[in-house]
């Protein structure tokens, strides 16, 4: 009987082995630069951070993203495109609407990000449970000081109504 042996390395990947015996490289880790003190901050899920149509700015440290709260269009370089329309945005205040503690910038007066959430946000983090949703036009809403929050659940909303203070993390006040 004539047997036909396979390479190793072949063997292996057919296996899912791996024949190195080196340890794995890590992944370069992913830095940003924080808008506030321009430091090079490395990215991890403990990272503070706010998005800004849809794109995250990442912070060094707590006390950042307070000062980038009280005038977030100094610190922004790039509003990105409007969610709305997908031309360039504007960073100004009177193009802005905040919608669960991120910022949505768009291009003019006519365009409003919260009239159709489920084309325009797609997703959103309820800001009672930190958890990830599918915003729909029937999604349980809140305002609180001119500023728009969505809920995955009636119940988070109810918490939120509360206590908006404890939630809340509002931008240009």
């Amino acid at each position: 009987m004539n047997r036909v042996l396979l390479p190793a390395a072949l063997t292996a990947a057919l296996l899912g082995l791996s024949l190195t015996t080196a340890p794995a490289r890590a992944e370069k880790e992913k830095e940003a630069k924080c808008p506030v003190s321009g430091k090079t901050v490395a990215i991890d899920d403990k990272t503070p951070k706010v998005l800004v149509n849809g794109q995250p700015s990442y912070f060094c440290c707590p006390n950042c993203p307070k000062a980038f709260a009280k005038t977030p269009e100094k610190f922004i370089k790039d509003a990105g495109k409007c969610p709305v329309m997908g031309t360039p945005a504007k960073a100004d205040a009177t193009a802005r609407k905040v919608v669960n503690n991120n910022l949505y910038y768009v291009c003019c007066p006519g365009c409003d990000v919260v009239a159709s959430p489920e084309k325009t946000l797609k997703t959103l983090v309820d800001p009672v449970t930190k958890k990830e949703f599918k915003v729909t036009s029937n999604s349980p809403r809140s305002e609180y000081q001119e500023q728009i929050y969505f809920f995955s659940a009636a119940e988070c909303k109810v918490a939120f109504d509360k206590e908006p203070a404890k939630y809340a993390v509002l931008f240009g006040k």
